[in-house]
């Protein structure tokens, strides 16, 4: 079943769902090729049934430089919700660097009716001290938490982790070889990390 079917200027990714008080919350990337660049965001959409879609709604800003998309997932924390999302820069014309540069980020945006967002907030990945040149590229975040810990996935280098006790403060613990989209599920007493090479 198609949800939103794109075409040669707009298309639908990254597709991440949540439940909440009786309808399905759908984040997405939607991207929109206009003038030759590519502009990323961050939509919404809501269903009662899975079948029947309310029409996008944008609740990132438009700008190339920040190009907010592929949301990773979404989890609880005290009265809000959190969305971890990437910054995914393409200041050039698409036909010259299909991809973003090195200043693409991690971001999380907060709701707690799931009407209105927050602006995207920085995650601060490898600790506050560390310069934002020295952080490198990194992009697709899925924050996790296991006992009182938020663990947060991401692609740098393969997949790689960061742990905070607080949202704020993290703490990087290094890389493993891997792909991109890295998702926790648990099964029983173990947990499965599935990725996409």
């Amino acid at each position: 079943m198609i949800i939103f079917k794109g075409n040669e200027t707009v298309a639908y990714r990254d597709p991440a769902c949540y439940y909440f008080e009786g309808r399905y919350h759908l984040f997405f990337t939607l991207s929109i090729k206009k003038e030759g660049y590519i502009y990323n965001h961050v939509a919404t959409s809501q269903s009662c049934n899975l079948f029947d879609w309310t029409p996008p709604k944008i609740i990132t800003e438009t700008d190339k430089l920040k190009n907010y998309c592929s949301p990773g997932n979404v989890i609880k924390h005290n009265d809000e919700y959190l969305i971890c999302i990437t910054s995914y820069p393409m200041p050039v014309p698409f036909l010259e660097c299909s991809y973003a540069d090195n200043t693409a980020r991690l971001y999380m945006i907060r709701t707690k009716d799931f009407k209105s967002f927050s602006a995207p907030e920085k995650i601060y990945a490898k600790g506050k001290k560390c310069r934002f040149e020295n952080e490198g590229r990194m992009i697709d975040p899925f924050l996790f938490e296991k006992d009182g810990e938020f663990l947060l996935f991401f692609k740098q280098n393969g997949i790689s982790l960061s742990v905070s006790t607080d949202l704020e403060n993290w703490e990087f613990r290094g890389s493993i070889p891997g792909g991109e989209n890295t998702c926790i599920l648990k099964k029983e007493e173990n947990f499965l990390l599935i990725h996409s090479p």
